[in-house]
């Protein structure tokens, strides 16, 4: 999202700079495709962020785990589902992110918390109610380590981010062009 930010508030300002050579048109006719995606960027943000520590919580039960997620969708983790519990700390440019997933049978996963919005003590208590012997790592891994590891618990843009980044800001930038293309 900073990126997206970024992009089209440079954008913004580079249409603003030439508004001498819009050739007759507007510059708000020429802007307003970014401060569209601009707007949509900040309502997702400040929409996103306060539902999901309003609704997200995790309900232990004695055959199941009730998870909520951001947007109030309920469903149901039974226990007996669970056949792997992995925690593991994931190393970032700052502190190590502790993270845990509960995988079925077939390694897929069912349920991960992150640290960034659960605390250590509750993924504790989550992955003890599973009853399911607990995998740690000895120290610090990747996303992509943990991958390798356990392949059908990590997504591919969440093991190479900065990939995504790039086809992410890739789509964005042609998504541009062509409004930039169509609008003059």
């Amino acid at each position: 999202m900073p990126i997206l930010l970024g992009v089209v508030a440079w954008q913004i300002a580079v249409q603003l700079s030439r508004e001498s050579d819009l050739s007759g048109r507007s510059a708000w006719a020429v802007i307003a495709p970014y401060l569209g995606i601009l707007l949509a960027g900040v309502l997702w943000g400040v929409v996103y962020y306060p539902l999901v520590l309003k609704n997200t919580r995790i309900e232990l039960g004695a055959a199941a785990l009730v998870v909520t997620d951001w947007s109030g969708r309920t469903r149901t983790v039974h226990y007996a589902r669970v056949e792997a519990n992995i925690y593991a700390l994931i190393k970032t440019r700052t502190d190590p992110l502790p993270m845990l997933y509960l995988l079925d049978s077939a390694g897929k996963r069912v349920l991960r918390l992150e640290g960034t919005l659960w605390p250590r003590e509750a993924m504790d208590e989550v992955g003890a109610s599973t009853r399911v012997d607990r995998t740690t790592f000895a120290e610090a891994v990747t996303y992509q380590q943990l991958r390798r590891a356990y392949p059908r618990a990590i997504g591919w843009g969440q093991a190479y981010p900065r990939v995504l980044s790039l086809i992410t800001v890739a789509g964005i930038l042609a998504l541009i062009i062509v409004l930039y293309t169509v609008i003059s």
